[in-house]
């Protein structure tokens, strides 16, 4: 979470100061920052904190439904293995958890199902149900849930390097789209005093600039919605 807030400050401050390099014009610089970061800040409070809650979620659930079977194929009892499934989780699910002390079993399972909001869940209960009723599909059961699980935890560190992919990508072209202004900037540098005072040169800058914005407004919609579609 301070490693996002670190990248916010940073490219805030890098589009300030490439625009005070590209303008000579202080008011540019302060008012590049400031739009900057207040974007930021709205993407973070109105979706990014979804975002982070829901990867949280999705590493909860294949480390729960792991560590439950683990310790419900010893004595196949639901209490237990719940108490086993909750040494490995986050603070969230176990403070979840505890507010459910006064249901047992099966049911304290199903009231768990808005904190994982996970088809993957659905299929856990669904087991646990097919457990509990003793039925000869028991064994393939539990199977083909630790089979699902397993591959829901490899598709999730799939989607973290793919995102991590998209990320440099996205900022290797930018880079390099910032760099041919700066060359250019400093080809022209005997004529540029001339050039910013021009309205079309001034313009361009902007729209540069807000096009920029709105290129990583797009990228984190993007990555955010491929976190989406998974969940579905």
């Amino acid at each position: 979470m301070i490693f996002d807030y670190v990248i916010y400050i940073m490219v805030s401050l890098l589009a300030g100061l490439a625009g005070y390099y590209l303008t000579n014009n202080l008011y540019f610089l302060i008012g590049t920052m400031v739009i900057y970061l207040a974007y930021f800040v709205i993407y973070e409070f109105l979706f990014k904190r979804k975002e982070r809650l829901q990867l949280m979620h999705n590493k909860d659930l294949t480390t729960f439904i792991h560590d439950f079977f683990l310790a419900y194929s010893v004595d196949y009892s639901l209490d237990n293995a719940l108490l086993a499934a909750q040494e490995n989780v986050s603070a969230s699910l176990k403070e979840q958890v505890k507010m459910l002390e006064e249901f047992k079993g099966e049911e304290k399972l199903e009231r768990l199902t808005d904190y994982f909001s996970s088809s993957l869940y659905q299929l856990f209960l669904k087991t646990i149900s097919i457990c509990n009723n003793k039925s000869e599909e028991h064994d393939k059961a539990i199977s083909f849930l630790l089979e699902e699980n397993n591959n829901y935890l490899l598709n999730q560190k799939v989607l973290q390097k793919s995102i991590w992919r998209a990320l440099v990508e996205f900022s290797l072209l930018w880079i390099i789209s910032f760099s041919v202004l700066i060359v250019i900037r400093f080809a022209v540098n005997s004529y540029f005093d001339q050039i910013t005072k021009t309205g079309i040169y001034l313009i361009g800058i902007i729209f540069y600039f807000v096009f920029f914005l709105f290129s990583i407004h797009l990228f984190m919609r993007a990555t955010r919605g491929r976190i989406k579609r998974y969940e579905e």
